[in-house]
């Protein structure tokens, strides 16, 4: 059961150990409203770190991560790079003023330089990094800052254009709307007439039939009239 409305949670300063961030790391997995969690100043070490990063391989709505002086070392920031080289929704992630050493600093930095398309932010000053590695990092964040910055107009210019196509597809449509409306009324006003010259037709009809009926019972009225004259004549 997870928390349908909570987005941003700040545990910061907490004394949360390694076990209470790895029981907070298994809810995270498949939360789907938390954006914004801050760690800082807990002691979550490397297990701790281990258990997040591999919660955000299957988290898909986290923007924010701050694990500020959180006691994670080697092992826990090599875990979290390996998650965020992948991951595309972590937009800002903090892990300054830990015991990452030069070599994963290295290995972290690589990691993000070659997958990592999406984060804006990424400080882990106030570790063991030397200034190279911390300016790649930088430079990273810019890069994907401008194509970020790139993205939106070009996302509104392909926005533009589908609605400017729907658009035409609705006004086509609308045209041919109005085309069978004014065929369906061309139509009634056919069944109209048809229905108007049948009547007549059927009205026509009825009197050529009274009128047949009568002529034929006077001629009969004839035939039988002449027929009892020519009895008369032949009895005298």
């Amino acid at each position: 059961m997870f928390n349908g409305t909570l987005t941003d949670l700040n545990l910061s300063n907490n004394l949360i150990t390694e076990a209470g961030c790895c029981a907070l790391a298994d809810s995270l997995q498949y939360n789907p409203t938390l954006r914004s969690l801050n760690l800082s100043c807990n002691r979550v070490r490397d297990e701790g770190a281990i258990a997040l990063g591999s919660a955000l391989h299957r988290n898909k709505t986290m923007a924010k991560l701050s694990m500020n002086s959180c006691w994670v070392g080697q092992e826990g920031s090599i875990a979290l790079a390996d998650a965020l080289a992948g991951n595309t929704t972590v937009l800002k992630f903090s892990l300054a003023d830990n015991f990452v050493t030069e070599e994963a600093g290295r290995i972290f930095t690589h990691a993000m330089c070659e997958f990592n398309q999406s984060i804006l932010q990424a400080d882990l000053s106030g570790n063991q990094l030397d200034h190279t590695t911390l300016l790649q990092l930088q430079r990273l964040c810019q890069g994907n800052q401008q194509r970020k910055a790139r993205e939106v107009p070009e996302r509104l210019s392909k926005e533009i254009v589908r609605l400017e196509h729907e658009s035409e597809k609705l006004m086509q449509a609308k045209k041919l709307l109005a085309a069978k409306r004014a065929e369906r009324q061309e139509l009634h006003g056919h069944m109209r007439s048809l229905t108007s010259q049948i009547k007549m037709l059927e009205k026509e009809l009825k009197g050529q039939k009274t009128s047949f009926e009568e002529k034929h019972v006077h001629e009969r009225e004839q035939f039988e009239a002449t027929e009892t004259k020519y009895r008369e004549a032949m009895a005298e």
